[in-house]
């Protein structure tokens, strides 16, 4: 089992090599993500001009375990959304937090927003840049 969950922005600054890339790139051997922030990765890709084929290929070639959302997660992520939308994070982001909750693992991200949910989940949350 992983033991890093990776955020849509930690991915997405991996594949476009921008700053943090390198921190992510250490963990990818050990990471996982929820199939959402994958579809959001996706999304990225295919809005930057690819195809869906294209953005499948990029991801799978990540080698990263694709994880489904279960019903216990949409919970979790559920009991986290009114403070996470105060604070400026969406309904994906809590859908990552609550996988790292449920993991008990790292998570990564380039998101600034999210050290604002530290002091209400029970795991690391690591800022990339």
């Amino acid at each position: 089992m992983s033991h890093v969950v990776l955020d849509a922005s930690a991915l997405i600054a991996l594949i476009a090599e921008e700053k943090g890339a390198d921190a992510v790139e250490m963990m990818l051997s050990d990471a996982c993500a929820s199939v959402i922030n994958l579809g959001e990765v996706a999304q990225w890709l295919i809005r930057a001009g690819g195809t869906a084929d294209e953005a499948r290929a990029v991801i799978d070639a990540l080698e990263i375990e694709a994880v489904p959302v279960d019903w216990p997660q949409s919970l979790t992520a559920a009991s986290l959304r009114a403070q996470a939308r105060a604070k400026g994070l969406s309904q994906a982001d809590c859908l990552c937090l609550s996988l790292a909750m449920e993991r008990q693992a790292l998570v990564l991200t380039a998101d600034r927003a999210w050290s604002a949910m530290a002091d209400h989940v029970d795991v690391e949350i690591r800022l990339i840049r």
